[in-house]
């Protein structure tokens, strides 16, 4: 039973007119309609820049036992990816590139002074070097269509957990009407049909949410189980959600059985969130079990791992399992300590994510390119940018309602913590290249957008009305379809969006398909391409010649939104001067096509 912040619950909470017998069908199509947008996404977007690595360290995970690759991502979404995979002798290579995302060496694996540390090489521009895993065999079609599809799966199994919450927090109808919004957000889509992790952690940091508010109200052993078993799948989808489990484990500690805590002194929030104050009489069997089943499941996700760590000389050295080579970093120790830690990798993923957090990572905001990022306003604005305006408003109008109306339920005030810390969280830092890193608060305000439905109970206008919105949700989210990746609200203009945020909010490397048509349209042109991505365009069937930041050409010349932006360039205007001549056209909402004269290489 719901109970409610200053009133009890009433009898007729689950009556309005989407919630009939004769429509047990809309949660089922509104899915469907969700998985065949992310169908259409998956068969027409080419590998996203982080696809490759993501999809070959699940590879490397399940063949040779190892978690060598990119230790700022844990393994849980990437052993899904990699399942529809096993069984294949699929061919890839590694490739150097620096910290701009561009190649410096394509050839075998690098040599073990730079596999054992990338940090410590640099190219003759400055840059760090790094190692990408880039795919070569089969066809990249034939890659994406199975890793990807594995994320549509748990883009699916989100609604499905939104569905049954919003019903259990307000009504069948308020369920469907938010169900609807979530099927028409164009993030959720793209989010949840490429092969990273972003999807899985926002699934699970929504699942550990919605178990905690289970377990608070029937706190038995079982719940206990499933409660550790899923904050330890939080933990290794997503490193950044580390925040959550402790908080999730204090709730745990401190909660009242719900006798005591949910129905005495409705009207005290301290009261009715049930927490204990007392530490003698907090749960700390409980708090325990959850938290030893997580640590236990992040030891199973990295196949029970134990790794040898010596700290001597002012230096730390991990001699992890399988076939991951020894790293070795500066630590401030100067005495000879050797243990043995399980699941290592783990801990030294949450170093690099912290290290990468203070040092930031080149970034593009509001026309300015940054080395370091750091902006405080880049999520909010981010967000008004990116996340559909209806949603947004629909949020807002359901928190009012609940508020004017006195029925905002206690589990949901609860459940706001979470997105408001994560969002606190992620402003805090310096990774500012996408409102991805935020998508975890997005289910949290479409469970606030589905509550503006008791709003019409009882009023058939009020109702219409509603269904119009969203219809108009609907429109809007079709006019990027099937590039949902790119997408921006109605007062951004296409053409521009470059001029406000790129990376991952607007070009991840996604367009090679659009082009490939575009190549077949146009067989005659040379095509110079500037293109941000790490797979070649020639494994794509298309015909071009690389086009540098100093280089000036005539012709068709074709750039990236990321590199028209400048984010990652030496230079950030490099690409600026085809701004003089006319664009032909716009591949993918990401690829910018220019035609230059052969006069003008007179200027």
């Amino acid at each position: 039973m719901t109970h409610e912040v200053g009133i009890q619950p009433t009898a007729d909470l689950n009556q309005d007119s989407f919630s009939r017998k004769s429509r047990p069908y809309l949660p089922v199509l509104l899915i469907l309609l969700y998985v065949l947008q992310c169908a259409w996404f998956i068969r027409t977007q080419s590998f996203t820049v982080d696809e490759s690595d993501h999809i070959i360290a699940g590879l490397d995970a399940w063949w040779f036992g190892e978690f060598e690759r990119w230790h700022e991502h844990p393994p849980l979404a990437r052993l899904l990816f990699a399942l529809p995979l096993l069984g294949t002798d699929w061919k890839y290579e590694n490739r150097a590139t620096g910290s701009n995302g561009q190649p410096i060496h394509t050839g075998s694996r690098l040599d073990e002074t730079l596999r054992t540390d990338p940090h410590r090489s640099q190219d003759g521009q400055g840059w760090y070097l790094d190692e990408e895993a880039v795919p070569l065999q089969p066809a990249p079609e034939v890659w994406l269509y199975r890793a990807r599809s594995m994320n549509v799966l748990l883009g699916a199994a989100l609604l499905v957990l939104l569905w049954f919450t919003e019903r259990r927090l307000f009504s069948e109808g308020a369920a469907t009407f938010m169900l609807a919004l979530a099927a028409f957000s164009p993030d959720l889509i793209a989010h949840f049909s490429v092969a990273t992790t972003d999807g899985a952690g926002t699934l699970f940091t929504f699942a550990t949410v919605a178990q905690l508010i289970r377990w608070r109200h029937k706190p038995a052993r079982g719940e206990t189980l499933l409660l550790g078993i899923v904050l330890g799948a939080m933990l290794i989808s997503k490193l950044n959600t580390l925040p959550v489990f402790l908080v999730t484990l204090l709730l745990v500690l401190m909660s009242q059985p719900p006798e005591a805590g949910f129905q005495s002194h409705p009207g005290n929030i301290k009261a009715s969130w049930g927490l204990r104050w007392q530490p003698r009489l907090w749960n700390w069997g409980k708090a325990a079990a959850a938290g030893a089943v997580s640590c236990l499941v992040v030891w199973a996700g990295y196949f029970f791992h134990v790794s040898k760590v010596i700290f001597d000389n002012g230096l730390v050295t991990l001699h992890f399992a399988g076939y991951t080579k020894v790293l070795t970093y500066p630590f401030p120790v100067s005495k000879h300590i050797q243990i043995f830690i399980p699941a290592c990798e783990y801990l030294t993923g949450l170093g690099m994510v912290f290290v990468h957090n203070l040092v930031g990572h080149r970034s593009f905001f509001l026309g300015h390119a940054s080395p370091t990022g750091g902006w405080k306003l880049y999520f909010p604005v981010a967000v008004l940018l990116k996340w559909p305006l209806l949603v947004l408003l629909l949020a807002l109008a359901g928190g009012l309602v609940l508020l004017l109306r006195r029925r905002f339920p206690q589990d949901l005030l609860l459940m706001s913590i979470f997105p408001l810390m994560f969002f606190l969280m992620a402003i805090s830092g310096r990774i500012n290249i996408g409102v991805r890193h935020v998508l975890p608060v997005y289910p949290f305000l479409l469970l606030y957008a589905g509550a503006a439905w008791e709003w019409t109970r009882g009023f058939r206008k009020r109702q219409a009305l509603l269904a119009t919105v969203l219809c108009l949700q609907a429109a809007d989210c079709l006019r990027y379809a099937p590039d949902y990746l790119s997408y921006f609200n109605a007062f951004v203009n296409p053409s521009r969006s470059y001029e406000y945020l790129s990376d991952s909010n607007l070009d991840w490397g996604q367009g090679l398909v659009a082009l490939r048509k575009y190549q077949a349209a146009h067989p005659s042109e040379t095509l110079h391409l500037a293109y941000y991505g790490l797979v070649d365009p020639a494994w794509y069937g298309i015909r071009y010649s690389p086009l540098g930041e100093d280089e000036r050409v005539t012709g068709t010349v074709v750039v990236s939104a990321t590199h028209l932006s400048g984010q990652l360039l030496n230079n950030p205007d490099s690409y600026h001067w085809l701004l003089a001549y006319p664009r032909k056209t716009i591949l993918n909402h990401s690829l910018y096509v220019f035609e230059i004269p052969a006069s003008a290489t007179a200027r």
